[in-house]
């Protein structure tokens, strides 16, 4: 019996063990596991403005610590001023009188808290949207601030309206009033708060802009750059940088910062544009940005063109121009230059023979004359627009180039022909790669004067090269 009974607690011993051992195994899944930890609560709209008697429900969210976030159900909601704004259990915030109170959510050692505006003795009476139009490429944004007006004459910013959209086809928005253009067509975008409502009118139009009679436009495309997009490509395009006078005394210190893409109003068309900007400091210096095809795209022969606005004001000196691509090794100017526009800024609107105009371009060769032994330039281009400046539009700008003859077009209309001739050599029967700036200051169109606005930009839409 003693043998039974001693064998019998021993199993019941080794049972134990195994089972202890069991649950301490530190492959036991339960203690390889991640905590997941709340981290913060958020309120939502964080800021409100309402008029006496009218409501805003609010949402509550928590924040984890993988990540992750959900509504959060249970949670304490407080009012610091009731006579001013009440709060449901629910998170329901009713204004009550005039003033500011602030409205807490709070979970466990977490909070977060809603700034409460109600106008004093007042009622809503009205809201307007800025802007009340809008006109947006496809996949272009534009923001709605909204004011509402109360019946003491004053106003402040609404937040937490109701935003609906008539074709969410064409456009839709945001609940924080947020456009966003779809496809071509008209719609309105309409705001909703206290029995209240104002709109927008939105227009995506069907097609960008036709290319101011370009003959060569829908023709055989060799290279292109549309500046589409959120940055500049940099696949084409290089950057020249620094300061040093350029060769030409400019006062502008090239940056990668001084471009960039951005939405430009075309006519009833908002497009997205290279945007070159000049801009001045606090004491006087000035940068811009240079932008170029070399080392990642050269030309010999075809038709290149861009379409650009440009700047206006003294010492602006916007430029769309060609070098040689051997420049690196026999230098300027025996790479060889072509200026395919080139326009002098100024207080004028009016234009004489190398006199600055806001309203007048030039097109320009400059090239080594080997039996002088000296620079040598061909100015065959130089047109005025009949009225107006060319900072008030886009206009194309481009040259034919052949193996005998450069000709410069505007708005697609010849402008003037140059033929180099055989003191040139194979100067412009080579390679050359583009080149955008716009250069501040300079030998040729003088410095900035106080009558000079800062900033000021060259917008380009697009570069094409036809052959």
């Amino acid at each position: 019996m003693r043998f039974w009974r001693s064998s019998g607690l021993t199993i019941l011993v080794l049972i134990f063990l195994a089972w202890t051992s069991a649950c301490s195994s530190p492959t036991d899944s339960s203690s390889s596991s991640t905590t997941v930890t709340l981290t913060s609560i958020s309120a939502s709209p964080a800021t409100v403005s309402l008029a006496v008697g009218s409501s805003e429900a609010e949402l509550a969210t928590a924040h984890y610590s993988d990540g992750s976030s959900n509504a959060l159900v249970y949670a304490q909601w407080s009012s610091n001023t009731p006579s001013v704004a009440t709060v449901s259990a629910g998170g329901v915030i009713t204004a009550v009188g005039g003033g500011s109170a602030a409205v807490t959510v709070t979970s466990g050692t977490l909070s977060a808290t809603v700034s409460v505006t109600v106008p004093s003795g007042t009622s809503l009476t009205g809201l307007t949207v800025n802007p009340t139009s809008v006109n947006l490429a496809p996949g272009a944004t534009q923001s709605v601030a909204v004011t509402a007006h109360y019946s003491n004459g004053s106003t402040a910013a609404l937040t937490n309206g109701q935003w609906t959209t008539s074709a969410s086809s064409i456009a839709t928005v945001s609940s924080s009033g947020v456009i966003t253009a779809v496809a071509g067509g008209t719609a309105t975008v309409t705001v909703t708060y206290g029995g209240y409502s104002a709109a927008v009118s939105v227009t995506v139009p069907t097609a960008e802009p036709a290319s101011n009679g370009d003959p060569w436009y829908g023709g055989t495309l060799l290279w292109s750059s549309e500046f589409n997009g959120s940055s500049i490509n940099t696949a084409k395009w290089a950057f020249d940088t620094g300061g040093g006078g350029w060769g030409n005394s400019e006062l502008e210190t090239y940056t990668t910062t001084n471009a960039s893409i951005q939405n430009v109003q075309d006519g009833s068309y908002l497009d997205s544009c290279l945007v070159i900007t000049a801009s001045e400091d606090s004491i006087g210096n000035w940068t811009s940005a240079r932008l170029k095809t070399e080392g990642l795209k050269n030309f010999t022969y075809g038709k290149i063109e861009a379409r650009i606005k440009l700047p206006y004001g003294p010492g602006m000196w916007p430029a769309f121009w060609m070098l040689g691509s051997n420049i690196g090794t026999v230098g300027w100017p025996q790479c060889g230059e072509t200026d395919i526009m080139e326009m002098i800024g100024s207080t004028n609107t009016t234009s004489s023979t190398l006199v600055p105009s806001n309203s007048t371009v030039y097109g320009t060769i400059h090239l080594w004359n080997s039996s002088t032994s000296s620079n040598a330039s061909y100015q065959p281009e130089q047109y005025t627009l009949p009225s107006g400046i060319f900072a008030s539009a886009f206009h194309t700008f481009g040259v034919v180039w052949t193996s005998t003859s450069i000709t410069f077009y505007v708005d697609g209309v010849a402008q003037g022909s140059v033929t180099p001739d055989s003191t040139t050599g194979t100067t412009f029967q080579q390679s050359f790669f583009i080149l955008l700036n716009l250069a501040v200051g300079g030998t040729w169109p003088g410095n900035p004067t106080s009558a000079t606005v800062s900033p000021q930009t060259m917008d380009v839409d697009w570069v094409r090269v036809y052959q």
